[in-house]
């Protein structure tokens, strides 16, 4: 059986703290099954509907409603955790992008795959709308010369 430490350790790594009703709840569990536990995420962690008037308005409160994800509103933070990586590899920005809904299509692919294939979400990105803006795909052509 794992010690605390060994679960809260755990649980710093693959959630963002090791919140204590958390822990309790790994505690009993052999190493093996805390691991499946917290990889137990559901297939949709659920999202927001933007009603703010601004785009700018829109993507703060989009960035309000994943960031309280993160610090206590998940039942499986690992998804948020692993949505902030994937968005930090499959960068993109809300500025340039120019549409807070195509951040939120983003960041909420990213909730929902982002614990799958990486070949497939890969696959995902290279034709997401947020993505092609951002890497200015929407201007590249055949004939362009580099």
């Amino acid at each position: 059986m794992p010690t605390q430490a060994d679960i809260e350790h755990l649980l710093r790594r693959t959630e963002f703290v090791a919140r204590p009703g958390r822990v309790s709840e790994l505690l009993p569990l052999s190493l093996d099954a805390a691991v499946d536990n917290i990889l137990a995420a559901p297939a949709d962690p659920g999202t927001i509907t933007l009603t703010e008037p601004s785009n700018w308005e829109r993507g703060e409160q989009f960035t309000h409603f994943w960031l309280n994800k993160m610090a206590h509103d998940s039942p499986r933070p690992i998804q948020e955790r692993m949505s902030l990586f994937w968005h930090g590899h499959f960068c993109s920005d809300l500025s340039k992008v120019d549409g807070a809904e195509l951040m939120q299509q983003q960041i909420d692919a990213f909730r929902r795959d982002g614990l799958g294939n990486l070949r497939q979400l890969a696959k995902q990105m290279s034709d997401q709308v947020a993505m092609i803006r951002y890497l200015d795909n929407n201007d590249n052509r055949k004939s362009s010369s580099t």
